[in-house]
């Protein structure tokens, strides 16, 4: 990292440098509660990684409450750019001029969210907050997805091996092929034929979600 002018300075005058502080989250196995429940259970925790200016060896603990009083301008870095926390900006909007782009900013409509949430905006920018709109309500529809899934997965770990739900289609009498259900080849012949959707709307959240995975 680049040495600030006052971190020059001590080096000039001899002085003690501060470390290089950097926050980060890293999943810990908790003992307890795996043992409790009967399977691996992980728990997302604070970690401080501290390095001397010069020194190429380095050490990484958890995180103290201390630590977070000592370094408070590392801490916020790091809680401003948590993974998976990044709320996205309206820059990621198809085809937004950048005049346009730069009169949002300096409304305090930022970000996807927070512009789809506006109730007026100027005419010239209802194109954009459209388009939040529809960038929103995927990113609302990702989101719940995911929880769902979770939900799903924490649920059936949680159940004993005999309850929990078996594929068909993963057994089958020796020399026999399981044939794919209808439903399976209705799926295929929809997934063939959908395609892309044909609206406007729909191709925007179509390449949105394209981009919006690149970016990530």
């Amino acid at each position: 990292a680049d040495l600030s002018q006052r971190q020059l300075e001590e080096m000039v005058e001899g002085k003690p440098q501060n470390p290089n502080v950097m926050f980060y989250e890293q999943a810990t196995l908790d003992h307890v509660a795996s043992k409790e429940a009967g399977h691996r259970v992980y728990r997302k925790a604070v970690f401080i990684k501290v390095t001397q200016p010069g020194v190429t060896d380095w050490t990484a603990y958890k995180a103290q409450p201390q630590d977070l009083r000592s370094y408070p301008e590392e801490y916020e870095f790091f809680l401003n750019n948590k993974q998976g926390d990044q709320v996205p900006g309206v820059e990621i909007i198809p085809n937004l001029d950048i005049a346009h782009l730069q009169e949002l900013r300096d409304m305090g409509l930022t970000t996807i969210p927070r512009l789809a949430d506006s109730k007026i905006v100027p005419p010239h920018l209802e194109y954009a907050r459209h388009s939040a709109i529809a960038i929103n309500a995927v990113l609302q529809e990702q989101s719940n997805g995911e929880e769902e899934s979770n939900q799903e997965s924490e649920e059936t770990d949680n159940l004993p091996q005999a309850d929990r739900p078996v594929n068909p289609v993963s057994i089958s009498r020796p020399g026999v092929q399981a044939s794919p259900s209808i439903a399976d080849d209705k799926a295929a012949e929809g997934l063939q034929e959908g395609g892309r959707i044909d609206h406007s709307q729909g191709r925007l959240i179509d390449s949105f979600q394209y981009d919006f995975q690149i970016r990530r």
